[in-house]
């Protein structure tokens, strides 16, 4: 967690993916509003485009992808989409440093015109978020993913 003034910014965690075989291989947004990733392999995430391709999004040596999420979808009324991806295929486990960025705790964010539609704090947000995965379900809904379910199946 990185801190600044009493106040959480960000949290980050070093970790390693696990094996990704075809059962550990399911499409989804993350929470927050924006997820740094830094691999020190040449290794990435398979990326859905809007027409519904997957591309392998590999950043050069030095380099860390940014991908959007749904705290982002939420806060700009819809207007920034979240980045649907997954793990690539696999076989060994792969070092990843993960950098979730939330706004502050108590920041207010809202009211929008995509679920959960209420003005809340970062935590409100959180809280709604993952009870149940229902803010990621609204987001595959609206991106035409498989409806009530974090996962694509594609």
């Amino acid at each position: 967690m990185i801190r600044l003034e009493d106040r959480d910014l960000c949290t980050g965690r070093l970790v390693q993916d696990e094996a990704c075989d075809a059962g550990n291989h399911s499409a989804h947004t993350d929470a927050p509003a924006f997820t740094l990733l830094w691999y020190p392999t040449d290794a990435g995430l398979d990326v859905k485009a809007h027409d519904g391709t997957w591309s392998r999004a590999i950043p050069p040596p030095g380099a860390m992808l940014l991908i959007t999420g749904d705290l982002l979808h939420f806060a700009s009324q819809g207007s920034a989409t979240p980045t649907v991806h997954r793990p690539p295929l696999c076989l060994t486990k792969r070092p990843v440093l993960m950098l979730f960025v939330y706004p502050d705790s108590n920041a207010k964010i809202g009211p929008s015109s995509v679920p959960p539609c209420v003005a809340l704090t970062t935590l409100e947000y959180s809280a709604w978020h993952t009870s149940g995965w229902q803010a990621s379900a609204a987001v595959a809904e609206e991106l035409g993913l498989n409806p009530g379910a974090k996962q694509d199946p594609s």
